[in-house]
């Protein structure tokens, strides 16, 4: 492990738009999931949110104007802020459904890993959407986001949440359908065995994510993520 780290935002002006996507949208993932986190707390909560909201507001620039220092500086804390808050151990904000699923499509096709976790979140979202606790913790994160969510139903606004994060990854051209990575229909049953049997093993999920997952609904969310925006919305 090291003794410190240097996080040096001028560091990172050369680095590719489609390259600020992925790792953007991996920075984003790390910190929404531990909000998610059922091991979640008002500590966590309280700097993960706040890195929602900086990718929420700079990754487009960052994108767009590679060069744009104070841009890079917010996904540069916002990167730094996903390291801390998933080291908590009672949050664990890369054992849930995005970051589980993630690794088993990276390793198949080769999609990097904060694509793959930024094109499952928010069908994670959707996932978990049927628990009481989950659709809270997605509200905050549609709020996050800078998504008006006063007066809503806590599902109606955790569904801003789905939405913010599909136009984030159109934004900053990103496919939005595992169909669109070459992901094949056929190997949908496989790919849901095998996340369902790393969930446990690797990560406990069962701890952390609000639903708990079974292969017949894991197959479900793969078909959806399969099929794309316009499934779930």
């Amino acid at each position: 492990m090291a003794d410190a780290a240097l996080v040096d935002p001028a560091l990172t002006v050369s680095l590719p738009p489609r390259a600020t996507a992925g790792s953007g949208m991996d920075a984003m993932s790390h910190t929404a999931e531990a909000v998610l986190s059922i091991q979640a707390n008002p500590f966590s909560d309280a700097i993960a949110l706040r890195a929602v909201e900086l990718v929420s507001r700079n990754l487009r620039t960052a994108y767009d104007q590679g060069n744009n220092i104070e841009a890079r500086w917010s996904m540069a804390l916002a990167a730094a802020i996903g390291g801390m808050v998933i080291s908590y151990p009672w949050v664990a904000g890369p054992a849930t459904l995005a970051h589980v699923a993630s690794e088993g499509i990276s390793a198949r096709y080769g999609i990097p890993h904060g694509e793959a976790c930024g094109v499952l979140l928010p069908f994670v979202y959707w996932y978990n959407l049927p628990d009481a606790y989950g659709r809270k913790k997605i509200a905050e994160i549609a709020e996050a986001m800078g998504e008006d969510v006063n007066g809503l139903q806590p599902e109606q606004a955790a569904r801003k949440a789905v939405s913010a994060t599909f136009n984030l990854l159109e934004d900053v051209g990103l496919p939005t359908s595992l169909k669109d990575y070459g992901v094949l229909r056929k190997d949908i049953p496989g790919l849901s065995k095998y996340i369902l049997q790393r969930a446990e093993e690797m990560y406990r999920m069962s701890e952390y994510n609000p639903v708990k997952a079974t292969l017949e609904n894991l197959t479900a969310f793969l078909e959806k993520t399969f099929q794309g925006r316009d499934s779930i919305e």
